[in-house]
Formats: structure tokens, C-alpha cells, sequence
């Protein structure tokens, strides 16, 4: 496992990347076991009617009593670990050194399936998060840009096992986002490890 770091430059994201974290043989096989789990298509209202996400989502956590809100309107319970994503979230903590209460995931059936620009700065979340993210399946691009100023935006090819860490501060000055694509590319499952405050 080789660390690149990505703060090379004044201006560049505060994250850092770990492109093959996990053993090929590994992420296949916990790309099959999330794949089994049964994963909600949530809805999102926009000028008074309810639009499906293009995405499937899933929250997992340390409490059952976790709940998750994000846009005002999109609201997760958090169910109990299952035993692999507990290991890998064990896992992550250990290569990033930050500690993780939650899992939310997204899965994208094909190229079509996205998640626009935002920053995961929900209050349940603690000020100056910490948000790893473990990638699974198909290489999509991630994209991240300045929230408050113009200035380039930057994207990032992350393949099966990658492991990329948006450090704290991260959501206060940027957002990110997975655009669609118009290439050929099957399924892509995007776990993030995320501290949960209770407010």
C-alpha cells in the first residue's frame, strides 16, 4: 500500500490519497458483500415534487439512535454495523488516525448515476470533520473546488480500493461531487467513514 500525498501545493485540496489501500482480491470481495445489502433509493424534493436521487444510499453506525439529515429533507436511521464494513472502517481508522462513528454509502448502478457538488458539513457531523472514503467497483472521477472563491476544480480517477481522506477543514472551504459520465462503466460503491456527533 503506497501513500500519495496530495497537499503539494498552496491552493490544493486538504486531502491525501491512497490508491490501492485495499488487495484486489479484497475490494472484490467487499464490492460482492455490499452489493448484497439492501440499499434505499431516496427522493429529493424539487419545485414541489418528489425526484428520485440517482444514486442508492445506505447508513450504518454505533447506535441505532444515529440519525442522519442532509439539504434539509434526506434522512438516514443508522442500522448496525455488518461485520465486514465494521472490520474495514476498523481498517481505515487505523491508516488515517481519526476516529469514525458512522458509514454512509452510494452505490451508482452505471455512468448516469452522480451526486452534485456539496460539502458534508451537517451538524450531526461535528465542526472540521474528518470523512474517509473507500472506493469500490468502477473508476469514476471525484471532483472537488473551492465553496467560497473561483478557482480550479480538481478531479481524481478513484479505482477499486482506493482510499482518499477529506481532511478537517475540507468541508468549510471546499466542495466535491462524482459527475455523471457518458463512459461505459458498471457499478461503483463509495463507503465515507464520518464522526457523529449527538447534538
Amino acid at each position: 500500500m503506497q501513500q500519495l500525498s496530495l497537499l503539494t501545493e498552496t491552493d490544493s485540496p486538504p486531502v491525501q490519497y491512497w490508491p490501492g489501500f485495499l488487495e484486489p482480491a479484497e475490494a472484490d470481495r467487499l464490492l460482492q458483500q455490499s452489493q448484497a445489502l439492501e440499499w434505499r433509493q431516496n427522493q429529493f424534493p424539487i419545485l414541489g415534487k418528489l425526484v428520485p436521487l440517482p444514486r442508492l444510499e445506505l447508513m450504518f453506525g454505533d447506535s441505532e439512535a444515529y440519525s442522519y439529515v442532509y439539504s434539509g429533507s434526506v434522512e438516514f436511521k443508522a442500522q448496525p454495523w455488518p461485520p465486514f464494513l465494521a472490520e474495514l472502517r476498523d481498517r481505515v481508522e487505523a491508516a488515517t488516525g481519526y476516529r469514525y462513528q458512522i458509514g454512509v454509502g452510494n452505490l451508482y448502478r452505471s455512468g448516469q448515476d452522480s451526486i452534485s457538488y456539496h460539502a458534508d458539513d451537517e451538524a450531526s457531523q461535528g465542526t472540521q470533520p474528518a470523512i474517509a472514503s473507500v472506493s469500490l467497483g468502477a473508476t469514476r472521477t471525484f471532483r472537488i473546488k473551492p465553496k467560497q472563491r473561483k478557482g480550479q476544480s480538481y478531479g481524481y480517477d478513484l479505482s477499486h480500493g482506493d482510499l482518499l481522506l477529506m481532511q478537517p477543514g475540507c468541508q468549510e472551504e471546499w466542495v466535491h461531487a462524482l459527475p455523471k459520465t457518458s463512459k461505459n462503466c458498471g457499478v461503483r460503491i463509495n463507503w465515507t467513514f464520518r464522526p457523529y456527533t449527538t447534538l
